[in-house]
């Protein structure tokens, strides 16, 4: 730790690709510097509640994060016409707008 100087930092980030060790550095972390706020990426949920546990300030699960990117990328890309009235969707049957969203074969795509 010394060696990162995480003495001089203003807060840390961990987001390392093994469970164990993150829940391992956010708990020593907050141990050793425990005004030091740190954000941790997890795994999923029960993940993102350990980390909580053990001192983390917030825990972001990875389907979370990855779905948000994926709406900000819809949206940037103006995205599919909304009808005028909504009507529910299912995987199976998706809205005629989502439709060129679908590639080929995809699961409710009409172009198989």
């Amino acid at each position: 730790m010394e060696a990162l100087r995480i003495d001089r930092a203003r807060a840390v980030v961990i987001a390392v690709d093994n469970r164990r060790a993150a829940i391992q550095l956010a708990a020593t972390i907050r141990y050793i510097f425990p005004v030091l706020p740190v954000f941790a990426r997890a795994y999923d949920e029960a993940h993102a509640d350990e980390l909580r546990k053990t001192g983390a300030a917030a825990a972001v699960p990875e389907p979370v994060a990855i779905g948000e990117q994926l709406a900000a990328s819809l949206l940037a890309s103006g995205g599919p016409a909304m009808p005028e009235e909504p009507r529910a969707m299912t995987p199976d049957q998706p809205a005629p707008e989502i439709e060129p969203l679908l590639g080929p074969g995809a699961v409710g795509s009409r172009k198989r």
